[in-house]
């Protein structure tokens, strides 16, 4: 999923790799500028046993996210 990430902040020039959805920079006292354009974000987990005769299944969700740079008062990490 990084590497997807970091494709969509080159493509839009943002020197941050930290990313949320607006709900998640709400929980961190932060909030997404007004007028900015979210990313989709798609995440597979995969569910099941794996063994020689059953398969592992694979669920797909779909989000929206901010990079940091497109945040106002975005907590240190540290």
């Amino acid at each position: 999923m990084d590497h997807y990430l970091w494709n969509g902040a080159r493509a839009n020039w943002f020197s941050d790799s930290s990313w949320a959805t607006n709900k998640h920079w709400g929980e961190l006292s932060a909030y997404v500028r007004r007028g900015e354009r979210s990313t989709l974000v798609v995440i597979f987990t995969e569910f099941g046993e794996e063994s020689e005769d059953d398969k592992l299944g694979c669920v797909a969700k779909a989000s929206y996210a901010f990079n940091a740079a497109q945040v106002e008062s975005v907590p240190e990490v540290g």
